[in-house]
């Protein structure tokens, strides 16, 4: 079972979508703020990081240009509701969706990031 870290502040949203992507077949680590993310990410084996940029304390970008520096191979899909798509790509991440965003689109962007890092 491949595994997700999902980074979201907003515990209903997490809950939400960790629901569904559990549906698809997923575990799902789920972190509220950028340190508890890097502290799971340390002690876990990720195949997706998925992450929201507007958390408490550190923002879902300083996470993504962390992460990426020492993982250069991870999928990661950003997440906002600010439409900061170029600023989330120059950070690192390989993929954003603007939220409100649907089941389908997530799931697509999953889909594409997860094929691409595998093959």
């Amino acid at each position: 079972m491949l595994k997700i870290l999902l980074v979201e502040d907003d515990k209903d949203v997490a809950e939400v979508i960790s629901q569904f992507l559990y549906m698809l077949g997923y575990f799902v680590d789920i972190a509220f703020s950028a340190e508890m993310a890097l502290k799971l990410f340390n002690k876990n084996q990720y195949n997706l990081l998925i992450t929201d940029g507007n958390l408490p304390g550190k923002d879902g970008l300083w996470l993504i240009q962390k992460i990426k520096k020492d993982n250069p191979f991870l999928p990661i899909l950003g997440i906002s509701g600010y439409g900061e798509i170029q600023i989330f790509l120059s950070a690192g991440a390989d993929a954003f969706l603007s939220k409100p965003f649907t089941f389908q689109q997530l799931k697509e962007k999953i889909d594409f990031l997860l094929k691409n890092n595998l093959t």
